[in-house]
C-alpha cells in the first residue's frame, strides 16, 4: 500500500474543490441516477435594478432545493417573500419537481415556511449556538392558473 498523508491547504482553490466534488459525484452516480442541477434564481429589483430580495434554489431528482430566500427589511411583511416562493415553486413544478426542501434557523423564517405548507422533518440543536436549525419539506401542488 502507498504511503498517504493528510494535508491542510488554506490556499485550496476552486479547481481543487471542484475536482474533489467531481470525484464524489462520480462515486454517487454508481448508486443513483444522474441528474444535473438546474439553477433557479429569482430577484426582486427596484426600477433602477437594485436588488431588494431574491430566492436561490436548484431543481433535480423531482425536488426543489431552496438555498436562500431574502427580502430587504423595508419590504418585509408585504408579500414579496410569499410571491418569490410561490413563483419558484411554480417553476420547479413545471420542471418536474414534486417536492421542495430547505433549512432555516430558529431566528429566521420557520413560521413563514410553516404558513406556506412546509413541515419540519428534523431539528438540529445548538446550530447556531443556543438556537436550532429546522429542516423542512413540502409536497408541491400544480400552480393555480
Amino acid at each position: 500500500m502507498t504511503s498517504v498523508r493528510i494535508e491542510e491547504d488554506h490556499a485550496a482553490g476552486e479547481r481543487e474543490r471542484d475536482a474533489l466534488l467531481a470525484c464524489l459525484r462520480e462515486y454517487n452516480h454508481r448508486f443513483m441516477p444522474r441528474s444535473e442541477p438546474a439553477p433557479l434564481c429569482l430577484f426582486l429589483r427596484d426600477r433602477h435594478g437594485a436588488m431588494l430580495g431574491g430566492l436561490l434554489a436548484e431543481t433535480r431528482w423531482h425536488w426543489m432545493f431552496v438555498e436562500a430566500l431574502w427580502v430587504s427589511d423595508p419590504l418585509r411583511r408585504r408579500g414579496h417573500g410569499s410571491a418569490l416562493l410561490a413563483h419558484a415553486e411554480g417553476i420547479a413544478w413545471h420542471r418536474g419537481a414534486r417536492k421542495a426542501t430547505l433549512d432555516t434557523a430558529e431566528f429566521q423564517a420557520r413560521g413563514f415556511y410553516l404558513r406556506h405548507g412546509y413541515s419540519v422533518f428534523a431539528v438540529q440543536e445548538d446550530l447556531p449556538p443556543d438556537s436550532r436549525r429546522y429542516f423542512m419539506e413540502k409536497t408541491l401542488q400544480a400552480p393555480v392558473r
